[in-house]
This record gives structure tokens, sequence and C-alpha cells, in this order.
């Protein structure tokens, strides 16, 4: 299981979700304080530019600046990754996101949870062997020669009816023509728990959606999972989102 977040926001804001992301992969409080220490990574775009970076080693061990060609308003999506029992690690090719090819563009993907991968991989015939669970659902996302939200969705209702083995929280960020960029988030749970729920925070121009431990540690909700502000809300499980934005 994993914590992340997808934002768009002016740079301080970016920089208080990273450092309550680092918080909660250091310290979950949803998880008895288990670290997520099996690599992190990000994907961050504006206008002019796009970074990824991917990284074997935790995020609070490994956190490098936002690159100031971003400018001071830009997209965000980060993710500190705890794998899930076998799937593979120590390498940064295991780290997320992961990217997708889309008839319209390029989408990065991350995943919290855990899904049945031998399942997806003979729906969409990909190969399985060596590869995470996400990284094959991310491979099933580009075969399918589809527009990004529409591959987006088809996959998450194929894994929402089959092959969820544990929460299927995916958050993905697409970068279209021009600078039209897009978030796509779902959120399904096998078990209720507040560790699992996704929040989205919708306020002036700026947008997010992040896992629980991270809200919790911008003091967007208490330790029960309840909202503390006006404009926080859990995601309605069961459902593809998206939203749109112009970089």
């Amino acid at each position: 299981m994993c914590r992340m977040f997808a934002s768009f926001s002016r740079r301080a804001e970016q920089q208080s979700i990273v450092s309550a992301l680092v918080r909660a992969a250091r310290n979950d409080v949803f998880r008895n304080g288990e670290a997520h220490r099996d690599g992190w990574g990000c994907a961050l775009a504006s206008g002019d530019a796009v970074f990824t970076w991917r990284s074997t080693r935790p995020i609070y061990q490994d956190l490098p600046a936002i690159p100031d060609a971003l400018g001071q308003t830009f997209l965000a999506l980060f993710h500190a990754r705890l794998a899930a029992d076998g799937e593979p690690v120590n390498a940064p090719a295991y780290s997320h996101p992961f990217t997708v090819t889309a008839q319209d563009g390029h989408m990065y993907v991350c995943h919290n949870g855990w899904v049945d991968k031998e399942k997806v991989g003979r729906e969409y015939g990909v190969r399985v062997e060596g590869k995470s669970d996400t990284q094959v659902m991310c491979e099933a996302m580009s075969t399918l020669g589809k527009g990004a939200f529409e591959g987006f969705r088809e996959v998450m209702e194929f894994c929402r009816e089959n092959a969820m083995k544990g929460a299927l929280n995916v958050l993905a960020l697409f970068i279209g023509n021009g600078r039209m960029a897009e978030v796509y988030y779902h959120s399904s749970l096998l078990k209720e728990s507040v560790y699992g729920r996704l929040y989205s925070r919708q306020t002036g121009g700026s947008f997010a959606v992040m896992s629980s431990t991270v809200a919790y540690y911008m003091g967007l909700i208490d330790a029960s999972g309840q909202p503390l502000v006006q404009d926080t809300m859990a995601v309605e499980e069961n459902a593809c989102f998206r939203e749109s934005f112009t970089l």
C-alpha cells in the first residue's frame, strides 16, 4: 500500500502537500506508524516542461528541490511506495509513476492498492513476468489505442470487477496537446477504512486529490477521517473522475 497525491496549484501550496506526503511516508498514523519505504517518484508539468523522477530510496531520505523551470503554478503527481507482498522492489523501474501512451497524449499513473496482475495480463495480452501489478495495469491501458480517459476508465472497471486483491486507488496525470492537461482519479476498496480513502479538495483555482494520511498531515481531516475544512471531501467510490486544467 502507498501514499500519493495529484495537485494543481501554486508552488508554495505544492510544497506544503509534498511536506505532508513526506511525513505520511515516514510515519503513517493510519497504518500503526509504518513507513512507506520502497521507493518514490513524481511527475511535474507546466506549460513549458515535464519532469519525472523515480527512486528506490524512501522519499523522506531522497527528496530534491522542485525545479525552478516549472514556474509558480504547475501540476504535480507524487507517490511514496510500500510494496505489496511478492511485488518486485529495489529498482527505479518499479517506482511510480508509470507512463501510459494513449491515442491523444501521455499519462503518468500512480496506484495505491493491489490487483491480480495475472488476470489483468490475460485480459489485455500483457506479459507479467518481472513486472509489478501497477506496471501490468498501465501496460494494459497502453494496449487499447483509445483516448486516455477512456482507457483509464475501461481498465479501472475491469480491475474493480475482476482483479482486486486490495484497494484500487489510482491517480493519473494526462498531458495532451498544447497546454491542456487533466487529472483522473478512481477509488475502490475491498474493505472500508480511513487508511484506504482518497480525499479531494478544490478551492479557488487550486485542486488536489490525496491519500488519507496526506490529508491528515495537511490538517484537512481528523484521526477518524472526518473533514475539518469545508472544501475537503472523501472521494466517492467505484467511479472515475476527471479534472481539466490549462498549463
